[in-house]
């Protein structure tokens, strides 16, 4: 049979169940730790009358303390040592699951050490369904269980589930049998409760509805619970700009750091990254700042900035300041281009590895985007133009000859060969020594 817990108990208060072997299972409530404390308590010593019928075995008479005790599954007295005298309390076995067997008595009867005694305990440890069992002699009695206090607590009216409701029409009459629901609103928001609105109408007038709200019945009549008020504590940690400090933190909280501000993107747990630190489960969500640079504490000054001035860092005052840069300013422009001469240009100058101020532009031939052949060019020759390359490259002439002065062929029509007047006069066929000329229009060389 189960322990005789009480509903509603009051501090202090003690119940007693006398077990069959005679001991007294005595449980006092505790209204501020909410349980029962359990003890076993034991009647005075009787005088022992021995019976005829019954049998006397003394085990191990010779050890010190060896007491005659009453074994109720035997059915005798037997001489046990006084720790095995006293109901069985070192008898103590575990099951996993509620669901599982419970220990069982072993059917033999000449092993009384494997038979369980009265007194001996059970534990179960599966979550949320944890219980204390005892052996009375002939079955296990439940002495506290997760599963029977929750009915205590439901029995009791307290907190029982939440409804979803989205018309007041469905809403039951209040009575005892629905007192420990909430009925979540979730009809249209800023709903102003009217003396007419069926149920709630004469307990609520007046009241405004919003998603979330709950109503509830207390037995009698309808309560309002605001919704922001069910909220408040699980925003504050979830969603209030919280100050981060190494503990837990739900997933989508958002806490401020550093002036910046983050948000848990995973279930956060004491010992976890901070914010910032590269690998961390937080996400940086601090919104970039509508302001100006010369807002900024050590940009002030940036706000008389002219046109074409850049912000360079003054380390006498700490701040960036604005300033027109010159050619005096780069790293890579010799001294002497701060003040040059009239006229002069700058050139890079190769050992140095800056630029210099020169007074004219000295430039070669070669040095012209489609001259760079030339740069090779040996003793008496002549640059030519490259269809193929688009360049001028250098050309070396025929032995003796050279160009005349530029004229109109004589010889129409010749485009393909290129003709020279050469240093005695004479020329080719055809041409005469009033009419000199030099190359055709598409000379073959």
């Amino acid at each position: 049979m189960a322990f005789p817990f009480p509903k509603n108990p009051i501090d202090g208060q003690v119940v007693s169940q006398t077990q069959g072997d005679g001991s007294i299972l005595q449980a006092t409530y505790v209204q501020l730790k909410n349980e029962w404390i359990v003890e076993r308590k034991y009647p005075a010593n009787p005088n022992i009358t021995l019976q005829s019928g019954f049998a006397y075995t003394v085990t191990n008479p010779s050890t010190d303390g060896v007491v005659l005790t009453w074994d109720q599954t035997a059915k005798q007295w037997i001489g046990k040592p006084a720790s095995a005298a006293s109901g069985g309390f070192s008898q103590t076995f575990t099951k996993g699951t509620q669901a599982a067997p419970d220990t069982p008595q072993p059917p033999d009867p000449v092993k009384p050490k494997e038979r369980l005694t009265p007194g001996a305990v059970q534990s179960t440890l599966e979550n949320l369904h944890k219980e204390l069992k005892a052996w009375n002699g002939s079955a296990w009695v439940e002495v506290l269980s997760e599963d029977t206090i929750k009915q205590w607590i439901s029995a009791g009216s307290l907190f029982r589930g939440v409804i979803k409701e989205a018309s007041l029409s469905t809403l039951p009459v209040p009575a005892a049998g629905n007192r420990g629901f909430y009925y979540s609103w979730t009809g249209n928001p800023g709903h102003v409760v009217a003396a007419a609105d069926p149920g709630i109408g004469t307990d609520l007038v007046g009241e405004v509805l919003q998603v979330g709200d709950w109503i509830q019945s207390d037995g009698v009549k309808w309560v309002h619970v605001p919704g922001d008020l069910l909220s408040k504590q699980r925003w504050d940690s979830l969603g209030s700009f919280a100050p981060w400090s190494a503990t837990s933190w739900e997933k989508g909280s958002v806490v401020s750091y550093q002036k910046s501000f983050f948000r848990a993107n995973a279930l956060i747990s004491p010992g976890d990254l901070p914010p910032g630190d590269p690998g961390s489960k937080w996400t940086d969500i601090t919104p970039l700042p509508h302001m100006k640079l010369e807002e900024l504490e050590d940009c002030q000054q940036l706000s008389t900035a002219a046109d074409m001035q850049i912000p360079t860092f003054d380390a006498i005052s700490n701040e960036w300041v604005p300033r027109q840069l010159g050619m005096g300013d780069l790293s890579d422009v010799n001294a002497n281009v701060i003040s040059p001469n009239d006229g002069a240009v700058l050139q890079w100058d190769d050992i140095t590895k800056q630029w210099d101020a020169a007074n004219s532009l000295s430039l070669r031939l070669e040095d012209l985007g489609d001259t760079g052949p030339l740069s090779g060019a040996t003793e008496g020759q002549v640059p030519i133009w490259d269809d193929t390359n688009n360049n001028w490259k250098p050309f070396t002439l025929p032995a003796g000859k050279f160009l005349g002065s530029l004229a109109t062929p004589p010889l129409t029509g010749n485009t393909s060969e290129v003709f020279y007047q050469n240093v005695a006069g004479t020329f080719p066929v055809g041409a005469t020594a009033a009419v000199p000329y030099v190359v055709a229009m598409n000379p073959v060389l």
